[in-house]
Protein backbone atom coordinates (compact mmCIF):
# COMPACT_ATOMS: atom_id res chain seq x y z
CA UNK A 1 0.00 0.00 0.00
CA UNK A 2 3.03 2.49 0.56
CA UNK A 3 4.16 1.50 -2.71
CA UNK A 4 1.09 2.71 -4.39
CA UNK A 5 1.52 6.06 -3.03
CA UNK A 6 4.84 6.82 -3.16
CA UNK A 7 5.83 8.61 -7.14
CA UNK A 8 8.03 7.66 -9.03
CA UNK A 9 10.31 11.04 -8.76
CA UNK A 10 11.92 10.22 -12.28
CA UNK A 11 8.68 9.90 -14.01
CA UNK A 12 7.30 13.21 -11.66
CA UNK A 13 10.40 14.95 -13.60
CA UNK A 14 9.71 13.71 -17.16
CA UNK A 15 6.18 14.91 -16.71
CA UNK A 16 7.72 18.11 -15.98
CA UNK A 17 10.14 18.29 -18.42
CA UNK A 18 7.06 17.53 -21.21
CA UNK A 19 4.81 20.20 -19.82
CA UNK A 20 7.87 23.00 -20.06
CA UNK A 21 8.65 21.65 -23.16
CA UNK A 22 5.22 22.22 -24.21
CA UNK A 23 5.05 25.46 -22.40
CA UNK A 24 8.38 26.79 -24.65
CA UNK A 25 6.75 25.34 -27.84
CA UNK A 26 3.78 27.59 -27.67
CA UNK A 27 5.48 30.71 -26.34
CA UNK A 28 7.69 30.19 -29.54
CA UNK A 29 4.75 29.85 -31.67
CA UNK A 30 2.94 32.83 -30.64
CA UNK A 31 6.20 34.45 -31.01
CA UNK A 32 6.96 33.91 -34.44
CA UNK A 33 3.18 34.87 -34.89
CA UNK A 34 4.06 38.15 -33.79
CA UNK A 35 6.67 38.97 -36.09
CA UNK A 36 4.97 37.63 -38.81
CA UNK A 37 1.44 40.17 -38.11
CA UNK A 38 5.02 43.08 -37.50
CA UNK A 39 6.35 41.69 -40.71
CA UNK A 40 3.19 42.04 -42.71
CA UNK A 41 2.39 45.54 -41.07
CA UNK A 42 5.47 46.61 -42.18
CA UNK A 43 5.17 45.55 -45.55
CA UNK A 44 1.93 47.32 -45.80
CA UNK A 45 3.15 50.56 -44.36
CA UNK A 46 5.69 50.55 -47.25
CA UNK A 47 2.93 49.74 -49.76
CA UNK A 48 1.29 52.86 -48.88
CA UNK A 49 3.76 55.24 -48.51
CA UNK A 50 5.01 53.74 -52.44
CA UNK A 51 1.13 54.47 -53.48
CA UNK A 52 1.80 58.29 -51.66
CA UNK A 53 5.02 58.68 -53.01
CA UNK A 54 3.47 57.91 -56.63
CA UNK A 55 0.87 60.62 -55.97
CA UNK A 56 3.06 63.40 -54.44
CA UNK A 57 5.26 62.58 -57.68
CA UNK A 58 2.31 62.89 -60.12
CA UNK A 59 1.27 65.84 -58.15
CA UNK A 60 4.94 67.77 -58.72
CA UNK A 61 4.95 66.63 -62.48
CA UNK A 62 1.37 68.62 -62.68
CA UNK A 63 2.47 71.47 -60.94
CA UNK A 64 5.64 71.92 -62.92
CA UNK A 65 3.68 71.49 -66.51
CA UNK A 66 1.95 74.64 -65.16
CA UNK A 67 4.54 76.34 -63.59
CA UNK A 68 6.19 77.12 -67.64
CA UNK A 69 2.59 78.56 -68.72
CA UNK A 70 2.43 80.33 -65.50
CA UNK A 71 5.26 81.08 -62.95
CA UNK A 72 4.40 82.23 -59.78
CA UNK A 73 5.46 83.03 -56.37
CA UNK A 74 2.91 80.39 -54.92
CA UNK A 75 3.50 77.97 -57.46
CA UNK A 76 7.25 77.69 -56.88
CA UNK A 77 6.48 77.42 -53.16
CA UNK A 78 4.05 74.31 -54.05
CA UNK A 79 6.35 73.02 -55.85
CA UNK A 80 9.37 72.96 -52.72
CA UNK A 81 6.74 71.41 -50.67
CA UNK A 82 5.76 68.79 -52.78
CA UNK A 83 9.23 68.02 -53.59
CA UNK A 84 10.03 68.23 -49.65
CA UNK A 85 7.21 65.99 -49.46
CA UNK A 86 8.60 63.48 -51.74
CA UNK A 87 11.76 63.25 -50.02
CA UNK A 88 10.09 62.84 -46.58
CA UNK A 89 8.46 60.06 -48.27
CA UNK A 90 10.98 58.61 -49.82
CA UNK A 91 12.81 58.30 -46.07
CA UNK A 92 9.70 56.70 -44.16
CA UNK A 93 9.68 54.43 -47.20
CA UNK A 94 13.07 53.56 -46.77
CA UNK A 95 12.52 53.10 -43.31
CA UNK A 96 9.50 50.91 -43.44
CA UNK A 97 11.33 48.24 -46.25
CA UNK A 98 13.91 48.28 -43.55
CA UNK A 99 12.21 47.72 -40.99
CA UNK A 100 10.32 44.32 -42.79
CA UNK A 101 13.53 43.18 -43.27
CA UNK A 102 14.95 43.29 -39.76
CA UNK A 103 11.15 41.43 -38.94
CA UNK A 104 12.36 38.87 -41.72
CA UNK A 105 15.59 38.08 -40.55
CA UNK A 106 13.98 38.09 -36.93
CA UNK A 107 11.67 35.04 -38.12
CA UNK A 108 14.11 33.61 -40.21
CA UNK A 109 16.55 33.49 -36.48
CA UNK A 110 13.46 32.16 -34.68
CA UNK A 111 12.43 29.59 -37.30
CA UNK A 112 16.29 28.39 -37.35
CA UNK A 113 16.39 28.28 -33.40
CA UNK A 114 13.15 26.43 -33.21
CA UNK A 115 14.99 23.54 -35.35
CA UNK A 116 18.02 23.21 -33.08
CA UNK A 117 16.08 23.68 -30.44
CA UNK A 118 13.99 20.20 -31.31
CA UNK A 119 17.16 18.73 -32.93
CA UNK A 120 18.65 19.11 -29.32
CA UNK A 121 15.35 17.64 -28.18
CA UNK A 122 15.43 14.72 -30.09
CA UNK A 123 19.06 13.70 -29.44
CA UNK A 124 18.49 14.03 -25.75
CA UNK A 125 15.52 12.09 -25.82
CA UNK A 126 17.25 9.78 -27.71
CA UNK A 127 20.31 9.78 -25.40
CA UNK A 128 17.81 9.25 -22.75
CA UNK A 129 16.62 5.98 -24.06
CA UNK A 130 19.64 4.23 -25.10
CA UNK A 131 20.46 5.04 -21.42
CA UNK A 132 17.36 3.57 -19.80
CA UNK A 133 18.17 0.69 -22.22
CA UNK A 134 21.57 0.15 -21.53
CA UNK A 135 20.74 0.78 -17.57
CA UNK A 136 17.26 -1.42 -16.98
CA UNK A 137 16.11 0.12 -13.43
Amino acid sequence: MATAKTKDPIAALEKEIQQLQTKLEKTRERELAKLERAQNSAKQKATKLREKLRQEQQKLKDLKAKAKTNATAALNRQIERAEASIESLRQQEAEAKDLAQTQRQAISDLKAAQRHAKKRQKAAADAMKAYDKAHPM
